[in-house]
């Protein structure tokens, strides 16, 4: 398989609100996320019933009536 060393500085996912697992995305993304860069974000949008695991939490939520905006960082 082939696969990138790539990391980034932001990361916007406006997934499918009925992917299945859609909880646990974060913790499938957040190691995209430069290491190198204290400010790197995630910003994860969803429905506002989406409950995240407890190893998953975000440091920042916005709520938009029918969508979430939350935000996590590799050290939060």
């Amino acid at each position: 398989p082939f696969e990138l060393d790539l990391h980034f500085d932001i990361i916007f996912a406006d997934t499918p609100y009925h992917m299945a697992d859609l909880q646990s995305m974060p913790l499938t993304l957040l190691p995209l996320l430069d290491p190198n860069n204290p400010d790197a974000v995630l910003i994860f949008e969803h429905k506002p019933q989406l409950v995240f695991p407890e190893n998953c939490s975000p440091f920042q939520q916005k709520d938009y009536g029918s969508s979430v905006l939350s935000y996590f960082q590799r050290n939060h």
